[in-house]
């Protein structure tokens, strides 16, 4: 555990007993998260002002490892030799050497990155962003989580298994890579700070006022995840990438309020397509983007008490 005044506690039993250090008992600084390899009994701490301190031998004695970034940092990951750490408006940067030498990957946001995932190149941040690389960090691709709730920490299963945790009992699982984010029921409305998996069954999640939730199925909930909103009303969305303007249909089943719109990857609304009452049957709507520049947009589509996003890449 980490926490004020680059506090580290340690824990060599299971968590029977605890010995704490200050690094730097002087400092004001706070460190944000930990993580640790046990092959290698190496371990990772960051924090303030882009401190980073290393470990070779689980936590026993650390020293001080700098990237050029004095950004707050409050993610990090470790996964067979390759660490990801991340924070303040995009910042990403990764090692391969225990830290001695860091590579710039940030990302183009003003949005802060709380998580990240070193197994599949995964981070996540302020307002719902989601971002995955394919290329090792040259470039990122955003992802749709379908919540504008801030989220916290993400962790893989298997490349294609995931979890993301994060504010008002937050609790979003993937089993196609990210391609798609489903929510689940975490009975809490405490924020969700970090997710663990002993193995691909037990699981364990912390949150705020000594929330923690367990898992012996490895997080399997009663969530369908064939049966999404867009799939009930048969959404579609062409072309999509599109240059000037893009067309949305879909179908409903019944007259019941709607909302549609478009979000900015910050989460701003910057086009409002409809918002009221549609009759049962097909529709058909159209988004004139003439002004709008190229990148990433999502889509709002409110039918009733339910809502999901889906991106929109302008080209």
């Amino acid at each position: 555990m980490v926490g004020n005044r680059e506090k580290i506690s340690i824990s060599l039993d299971t968590g029977s007993t605890w010995t704490t250090k200050h690094y730097n008992d002087t400092a004001y600084l706070e460190l944000h998260s930990i993580a640790i390899e046990p092959f290698n009994n190496t371990c990772l701490a960051v924090g303030d002002s882009g401190q980073i301190l290393f470990s070779s031998d689980s936590g026993k004695h650390w020293e001080e490892r700098r990237s050029t970034s004095s950004q707050s940092l409050y993610g990090v990951s470790m996964d067979s030799g390759t660490a990801l750490i991340c924070g303040r408006e995009g910042t990403v940067f990764h090692t391969t050497d225990q830290g001695k030498k860091w590579v710039n990957h940030s990302i183009k946001t003003t949005k802060h990155v709380f998580g990240c995932d070193a197994k599949t190149w995964t981070v996540v941040g302020q307002s719902g962003i989601i971002f995955r690389s394919f290329d090792s960090g040259k470039s990122w691709i955003p992802q749709v989580s379908n919540t504008l709730y801030d989220l916290l920490k993400i962790h893989y299963l298997s490349p294609l298994h995931g979890f993301i945790v994060g504010d008002v009992g937050t609790i979003l699982e993937t089993v196609d890579g990210g391609n798609h984010w489903y929510p689940q029921n975490s009975q809490t409305l405490e924020p969700l700070y970090d997710i663990s998996f002993v193995d691909e069954k037990v699981g364990i999640v912390v949150g705020g006022r000594g929330t923690i939730l367990t898992t012996r199925t490895g997080g399997k909930s009663n969530v369908n995840h064939s049966s999404s909103l867009f799939d009930k009303i048969n959404l579609q969305t062409y072309p999509n990438p599109f240059v000037k303007s893009i067309s949305i249909d879909f179908d409903l089943d019944k007259s019941i309020t709607c909302r549609l719109s478009v979000l900015n990857l910050l989460g701003n609304q910057i086009a409002r397509l409809f918002n009221g009452t549609l009759e049962q049957g097909p529709h058909s709507f159209e988004w004139n983007a003439k002004d709008a520049t190229s990148g990433a947009y999502f889509l709002r589509i409110e039918v009733g008490e339910k809502s999901e996003m889906k991106m929109l890449l302008k080209e």
